[in-house]
């Protein structure tokens, strides 16, 4: 291992380790940190900054590294660099996908680099701006003129089922059956994933320990099976209502260890 008897670092042991240490390592005195330094000297020989990883990591650091002595950051603020008069403290968060306000969100940063366009097209929508136009219609106050329903997400949505207002419009027709709010008319009986809404009638299977409920009582628009039975609030005597019992498919439903169901709790 070569020896630099005048080079006087704090610590030795980072001398030709394989990482290029600037400052008082990268000197003739300490062989150019060991040379580790060789390439990047060569590559900006002008540039003093501490932290040399740093140059050309993916991520724009701005100060002395966004110089032209250290390549632009070894070229990673090029894109940053389209707005010569944005001075924010951190510049990878223009253009990051993720609308930051303040001093990114002004036009000498391109609107956060375009990541704000739609939070300023719509400024009285106080959502969270990153789902916005995100492709996935959002419900609720994202959903109104104020958010342009959705940044046009929900168009479509809207467009289908006029008079639907569910939370999550997105679980309409996603091939399960939520239930509920969802499974109504006026949401087309979940998108068509509650395929049984329409029937009048409501199968069921008595046995030693099975209750089987398939179908969706037609005035109550609410689904029975998978975790549904768990969650009945209707007050229905089934048994008593219910005189005709048919065969039906156990898959399609929630199997209960059970006689009989009875629905009369508020």
């Amino acid at each position: 291992m070569q020896v630099y008897q005048n080079c006087t670092v704090t610590y030795p042991g980072w001398i030709g380790n394989g990482y290029c240490n600037n400052g008082d390592y990268n000197t003739v005195e300490c062989g150019f940190d060991g040379g580790d330094c060789r390439d990047f000297n060569a590559k900006y020989p002008n540039c003093t900054v501490l932290y040399t990883s740093e140059i050309g990591n993916g991520i724009c650091t701005s100060g002395d590294y966004n110089t032209a002595e250290c390549g632009f950051d070894g070229s990673d603020c090029d894109y940053f660099n389209q707005y010569p008069n944005c001075t924010v403290s951190y510049p990878a968060r223009i253009g990051n996908g993720y609308c930051n306000s303040g001093d990114y969100n002004t036009a000498e940063c391109g609107f956060d680099g375009g990541d704000c366009d739609y939070s300023n097209k719509y400024s009285n929508c106080t959502v969270d701006p990153s789902n916005i136009g995100n492709g996935i219609c959002n419900g609720g106050d994202y959903n109104t003129a104020e958010c342009g329903y959705d940044g046009g997400d929900c168009e479509g949505f809207n467009a289908k089922y006029p008079n639907c207002t569910v939370s999550y419009p997105s679980f309409i027709g996603n091939g399960y059956c939520s239930g509920r709010d969802y499974n109504m008319a006026e949401c087309g009986f979940d998108g068509g994933d509650c395929t049984s809404g329409t029937s009048e009638d409501l199968l069921v299977i008595f046995g030693p320990y099975v209750m089987c409920v398939r179908k969706i009582i037609k005035e109550a628009h609410i689904s029975f099976c998978s975790s549904q039975i768990y969650d009945i609030s209707w007050k229905l005597q089934l048994n008593a209502e219910l005189p005709k019992a048919y065969e039906t498919d156990p898959s399609l439903c929630l199997i209960l260890k059970t006689n009989s169901v009875s629905t009369n709790a508020s």
